[in-house]
Formats: structure tokens, C-alpha cells, sequence
């Protein structure tokens, strides 16, 4: 679970993605998350949103060269009805 954290806190931090442009730091605390589901390369984590409402889900499909970041918005989109989804490269965290 913390490389799936440090693995998404790598990308938002990375100014080259306009993702990272999506994320207010001041409100991002990484306890905030915890595990819902792994299976071999598949993590999904859940952030509960520090004011209680908003919750999410975050979806990490990890493979040889890049990481499939699949995000839900709200308890209720979860699993059906993604938010978003975006390919990040494994070794520099560049959305492509």
C-alpha cells in the first residue's frame, strides 16, 4: 500500500502532468487512505476526504513499464462507473 501512495503522491507531484495541477496539497493527507482490494498487479485504496464528505477510489493496475491509475469519484462510483483513467510510466511518474 505505500508504494501505491508514493507511487500516486510521485505523480501529482510531478509538474510535467497536468494532473498535478488537480490536487490541492493543503487538503492531501496520506493517512487518509486505506486498502479496499489487491490481487497480483491490482490495488485499489480508499481515500476517505477529511471533511467526511467526498470520498474516493483510486485503482493501480501495475505493469512492466507503467501503471494504470483508474480513479472513482464519490462512495457510489465504485466499481462500476469510473471517474477517469490514465497510463503513468513507471519510471519517471509521466502521465502519457
Amino acid at each position: 500500500m505505500d508504494e501505491a501512495i508514493q507511487f500516486y503522491e510521485d505523480t501529482y507531484k510531478n509538474t510535467a502532468n497536468e494532473v498535478s495541477q488537480q490536487i490541492l496539497w493543503e487538503n492531501y493527507h496520506r493517512s487518509c487512505w486505506s486498502l479496499t482490494e489487491q490481487a497480483e498487479n491490482r490495488m485499489v485504496l480508499h481515500w476517505k476526504n477529511i471533511g467526511g464528505a467526498g470520498d474516493s477510489y483510486v485503482a493501480f493496475e501495475k505493469f512492466a513499464d507503467h501503471t494504470t491509475i483508474t480513479q472513482y469519484d464519490g462512495n457510489n462510483s465504485y466499481p462500476n462507473s469510473p471517474s477517469k483513467a490514465f497510463n503513468v510510466r513507471n519510471s519517471d511518474h509521466t502521465v502519457y
